[in-house]
């Protein structure tokens, strides 16, 4: 049996889900919309990039938008929006992590001590 590495800040990537069709918002991009003083995938990535390794987007549309903000985009590697699932291989297939911890773009309220919280449950587990 091998041992698991912990999980920690070196070895967490995040990856923000942006990559669906906006059936529920008329079709507009949910990660795009404003909230606030920034879009909502901003208050996404201000809040869980400094408690990461880094940070992956899946998206399949705006690209360009998304890659505004720093951070690699990934589209899903299987054609016509087959949902988060997707995504979550998308990013999988990214990264260099040990582990990945996924967002929805329109969460915009991320605590700070998100992912430490999330590591210690993982290394008491």
């Amino acid at each position: 049996m091998s041992k698991r590495l912990p999980a920690e800040k070196s070895t967490i990537t995040a990856l923000v889900l942006a990559g669906g069709k906006g059936r529920r918002m008329g079709g507009r991009d949910k990660g795009l919309l404003p909230y606030g003083d920034r879009l909502l995938v901003g208050h996404i990535l201000e809040g869980v990039a400094p408690q990461v390794a880094g940070v992956l987007i899946n998206a399949n549309r705006h690209v360009d938008d998304y890659a505004r903000f720093g951070h690699p985009v990934v589209a899903d590697p299987i054609d016509g929006f087959q949902g988060p699932l997707a995504g979550f291989l998308a990013g999988l297939e990214r990264t260099t992590t040990d582990y990945v911890l996924t967002l929805p773009c329109d969460g915009p309220h991320i605590v700070p001590d998100l992912v430490e919280r999330l590591a210690s449950a993982v290394n008491e587990a």
